[in-house]
């Protein structure tokens, strides 16, 4: 609060100041007004004096400075419940930092949520759900999230937000955020109407049913519903400029290789088409040509969209070659093809075209896709020597703690190639396990086919073939201290997709 910080620093500033004359007062018949605690001027026998008598706000209720928590400056310490910034009442935190008791338990008794500002909650007691409205405007792209539980930890709350209209029908939801580990909840969405929305948010032991409900004093959350910056340069948002190259809607991308696209699917027939370039790194560095194109889950279950997409593909800036094709499934959300340097165009259609099922349009036909451009895995060396057993590929080995040592390998699986690839075993451990993906990821590799086999190709121990899963020879049991061979391969590949690349991670474990 920032008349309470203010004053507190003027407070310190006149206990501190240098020594001035004394103005000389009027004779008085009387002794004079005794001090008055609360009464917002500082007098003689007062240290401070900030208009109440209220503790840990800076100020005691005695007119003493307190060096311990400040209520109202944002910093939650000491034994205070809350500390939201300011000294209002009714926005989850009172004017003493204590927790406000909810009040918001139902639609009817929903509190009143402004957009682009946030309201301080708390999931208390056990099982509680809390109920927000707020106006919402059609057509407007918002991000609705929560802030409580970055770091996914046990004791604290795990938020699930649903999303209602005006009529109580549910039109999106989300349990945790697109990345691995975060407990916290998020989601993008195109307003479909303009009028009164609904949110409700509560921890995942209530929503899942089969749990038992959590909730206490400290499963504290912040609840937001904010606008889109559409000026930022990493929002990308469709503008409908056409359906070929010549229309292609050039991507914008953060420093670090991050971005979001935001978009429209207005007809049955309709493409869209974004450009981006992967750039030629600096000399010694690698190429940061791993594209991660990922699609947010659509409908009621997930951002609220009427339709999901239909094919996502990659092509050259000439739209000659087609290097990645993926049809968006529950079990294949997006495209992730290797690419060098170069130019090149992101596209994406209706779920109708090039399908002979029909999706009639929906109200609100929108889709959501996650960017990021990155380095990838290590790039295959020895390309021209390890098609043989006998000269395998080493891979290199690192730590990741907890018993476990990882590689990762980035293959060209040209046709006819067959790709060997070398580990060596410590002592101590005991498993291997071997995950691949590529026509999963967009590759036109298919029936990719990896085998764990002894050195010199003595005994095979597993094999596994890439079909609706990825590749996944788990926990194949080895002998410490020895050396083991993965073979790779394929069956065939798709005559208009160019991509051979195959990514494979490489992990052995302690025997214990």
């Amino acid at each position: 609060m920032l008349h309470r910080s203010f004053l507190l620093s003027l407070a310190l500033s006149i206990l501190s100041a240098c020594p001035v004359e004394p103005v000389e007062q009027e004779p008085s018949p009387d002794g004079g007004p005794t001090s008055e605690c609360g009464n917002n001027i500082l007098e003689s026998s007062e240290e401070c004096d900030d208009g109440n008598r209220r503790n840990l706000d800076g100020c005691s209720a005695r007119c003493r400075i307190e060096l311990g928590a400040v209520c109202g400056d944002g910093t939650v310490e000491d034994d205070e419940e809350c500390d939201d910034g300011n000294s209002t009442n009714g926005d989850g935190c009172t004017s003493d930092c204590t927790l406000e008791g909810d009040g918001n338990d139902s639609f009817e008794t929903a509190e009143s949520l402004t957009i682009n500002r946030g309201l301080n909650g708390v999931i208390d007691p056990e099982g509680d759900v809390d109920y927000y409205s707020f106006a919402g405007e059609a057509g407007v792209w918002v991000t609705t999230y929560t802030e409580a539980n970055p770091n996914d930890q046990d004791e604290l709350i795990d938020t699930v937000i649903t999303l209602y209209d005006s009529e109580q029908v549910q039109l999106a939801e989300n349990d945790n955020l697109a990345e691995r580990n975060a407990a916290d909840s998020s989601m993008i969405m195109r307003l479909p109407y303009t009028g009164t929305y609904y949110l409700k948010v509560q921890d995942r032991s209530t929503w899942a049913l089969n749990q038992n409900p959590r909730g206490g004093r400290n499963f504290t959350y912040r609840v937001v519903v904010a606008t889109m910056n559409m000026d930022a340069t990493q929002v990308n948002v469709e503008m409908e400029t056409g359906n070929d190259e010549a229309s292609a809607q050039d991507l914008g991308w953060t420093e670090g290789g991050s971005g979001y696209i935001l978009g429209g699917l207005s007809n049955p027939q309709d493409v869209d088409v974004y450009a981006f370039s992967v750039a030629e790194p600096d000399e010694g560095q690698p190429v940061e040509g791993h594209l991660e194109v990922d699609v947010r889950t659509p409908g009621v279950s997930g951002n609220g969209a009427t339709s999901s997409v239909g094919r996502i593909w990659i092509t050259n800036a000439a739209n000659t070659d087609t290097i990645a094709r993926v049809r968006y499934s529950r079990s294949i959300t997006g495209i992730e093809p290797a690419l060098p340097p170069g130019d090149y165009l992101l596209w994406v259609n209706h779920p109708s075209r090039d399908s002979a099922i029909a999706v009639p349009p929906g109200d609100n036909d929108f889709y959501v896709m996650t960017l990021r451009l990155r380095g990838d895995n290590v790039p295959e060396a020895a390309e021209e020597t390890n098609d043989e057993r006998g000269t395998p590929e080493p891979v290199e080995l690192a730590d990741q703690g907890g018993g476990r040592r990882s590689g990762f390998i980035l293959a060209q699986l040209g046709d006819g190639d067959v790709d060997h690839f070398g580990v060596t075993a410590l002592d101590s451990e005991g498993t291997m396990s071997v995950v691949c993906r590529s026509r999963l990821a967009g590759s036109g590799i298919r029936g990719l086919k990896a085998e764990l086999w002894t050195a010199g190709a003595a005994e095979r121990i597993a094999q596994d073939t890439e079909g609706a899963e990825m590749v996944y020879i788990q926990n194949a049991s080895i002998e410490g201290g020895a050396e083991y061979i993965v073979r790779l391969s394929k069956s065939g590949q798709e005559d208009d997709v160019s991509g051979v690349w195959v990514r494979c991670g490489i992990h052995l474990r302690s025997a214990n």
